[in-house]
């Protein structure tokens, strides 16, 4: 699959309803600052060229999914918002899933 078709399908895994609750930010919705920002610029993304391996971003939805069930069971509704957004910063834009800010003030986990 496509770069560019790729990112077609993540836009539209998102109803036009959701869309204008996000552009709206309406509040009833649960996602991050972060996540929010990172849906509004992939539906104005221009993306490269290139072919993006289907089975491996199958993988990380499948391990996102399981992962955010563990640990967020008590706010599915949000789900999908960090899955969309982390396929999106993966495969399309290839940037980290998280804010390097956040990231660089984490403690370094020791074996």
């Amino acid at each position: 699959m496509t770069t560019a078709e790729f990112l077609d399908l993540l836009i539209h895994a998102i109803s036009s309803e959701d869309w204008q609750r996000l552009d709206r930010g309406d509040p009833s919705l649960v996602i991050s600052r972060w996540n929010l920002k990172t849906l509004q610029r992939m539906r104005q993304y221009q993306p490269s060229s290139g072919c993006i391996p289907v089975e491996k971003t199958e993988a990380l939805r499948l391990s996102l999914s399981e992962y955010l069930n563990r640990t967020m069971p008590e706010k599915p509704e949000g789900h999908q918002w960090i899955i969309i957004s982390c396929l999106f910063l993966a495969f399309v834009a290839r940037d980290p899933l998280h804010p390097q800010e956040i990231v660089r003030h984490l403690p370094v986990l020791k074996d």
